[in-house]
């Protein structure tokens, strides 16, 4: 009974320190409908699918931002601080997040128009 408590308390330090230096992981872009075929659930259920991706890419972009700081930290008072490169694959990361975001709810917001005056149309 002890080795399997133990086992099962080691498997979960284990698994907590896997979370606590996971690397931020975009989530993929939710596919959007064609607004003119669609129908109201397919776009329903697209707004909530959009709705999960902004919260998970604002998630993302704060991991990043996170990441970068707890780096420059490790490499505060070091004879390497941070190069403007480094810097900038943060800031590279940080903006296609934000970027993604914007571009799928641009698209998103395009077809549920189209959705729309087709409705109006019908």
């Amino acid at each position: 009974m002890k080795a399997t408590i133990h086992a099962l308390s080691l498997f979960s330090a284990l698994a907590l320190a896997g979370v606590a230096h996971a690397e931020c992981s975009r989530p993929p872009e939710p596919t959007i409908p064609d607004g003119a075929t669609a129908t109201q659930d397919e776009m329903v259920k697209s707004q909530q699918a959009v709705k999960t991706f902004v919260k998970e890419t604002t998630a993302y972009v704060d991991c990043v931002d996170t990441e970068e700081k707890e780096a420059a930290a490790k490499l505060e008072g070091t004879d390497t601080p941070m190069t403007p490169e480094q810097h900038n694959t943060y800031v590279d990361r940080h903006n296609a997040g934000v970027d993604a975001m914007q571009k799928v709810a641009e698209n998103f917001n395009a077809q549920l128009r189209i959705f729309l005056d087709k409705q109006k149309a019908d």
